[in-house]
């Protein structure tokens, strides 16, 4: 299916000119991608996609949205970082590795 997706011009025309079919397009491409992973990652990727929706839903104008979505990213991603370095933290390091630690912004 994505294969068949049109190129990013044609669909920011579409946006442009007729908003709900290039949401229901949207939805219809989630839908497929999400259901080309494997089964047991498809319930939190469902529940991914409904927070992106409703934050989405939510947002003032489409580029608060895209703030407060990228903020989501941001968040998860500095959550990931300080597990990880957490976890380098918690067990001995081999002295011939060179471990370089991301930092805290």
């Amino acid at each position: 299916m994505t294969s068949d997706l049109p190129g990013f011009e044609k669909l920011m025309a579409l946006a442009k000119t007729d908003p709900e079919k290039f949401e229901r397009l949207r939805h219809r491409y989630t839908r497929e991608l999400i259901r080309k992973v494997p089964t047991h990652l498809q319930p939190r990727l469902r529940g991914l996609q409904f927070e992106i929706d409703h934050r989405r839903r939510l947002a003032k104008n489409p580029l608060a949205a895209c703030i407060c979505i990228s903020k989501m990213m941001h968040a998860a991603f500095q959550q990931l970082n300080d597990e990880l370095n957490n976890a380098a933290s918690e067990r001995p390091i081999k002295q011939e590795h060179n471990i370089i630690p991301f930092r805290k912004h």
